[in-house]
């Protein structure tokens, strides 16, 4: 392209680099709007039962966002005789498919038999759209338990 003058030269390139910095602003936009739909989406209540110690548990997990960027908190709480409940670090799930898990640290517990659990993570594998795999470790990496919940309406 030839130019006539300086002032063609920058009018072009002023009007060329405007058009990709709106170009970059609107897919950022669109990027941030489907990762807070998925945010809204995983919010939600998880149920199961898994056998511990040869007896049923019934466990009960919370997913409640922490903000707009689809990161995600999850409480698991054991019910009769565990008693107990751990909550996890902050983390994003969107990732997690059946093959490739989501690591989420375990945060606190609330004592009794989750205090194994001190330290450790869970790994997260997202089977659909209601259904969850949860494998539990300790702090040194030993699985210690794993857990199927579906999705509660």
């Amino acid at each position: 392209m030839r130019f006539h003058s300086n002032k063609s030269y920058y009018t072009y390139y002023r009007t060329m680099l405007t058009s990709r910095i709106i170009m970059a602003i609107l897919i950022i936009l669109i990027w941030g709007c489907g990762v807070n739909a998925y945010a809204a989406d995983v919010s939600s209540n998880w149920e199961g039962i898994a056998e511990i110690d040869k007896r049923p548990v019934q466990i009960l997990m919370a997913l409640s966002n922490t903000d707009s960027s689809g990161r995600v908190t999850p409480k698991i709480e054991f019910g009769s005789p565990w008693n107990c409940s751990l909550v996890f670090q902050a983390g994003r799930l969107d990732n997690a498919d059946s093959e490739n898990g989501a690591y989420l640290g375990i945060d606190k517990t609330n004592g009794g038999k989750c205090d194994k659990f001190i330290d450790g993570f869970g790994m997260f594998k997202v089977i659909d759209s209601h259904n969850i795999d949860i494998e539990l470790f300790s702090k040194s990496g030993k699985m210690q338990l794993n857990l199927s919940l579906r999705e509660v309406n």
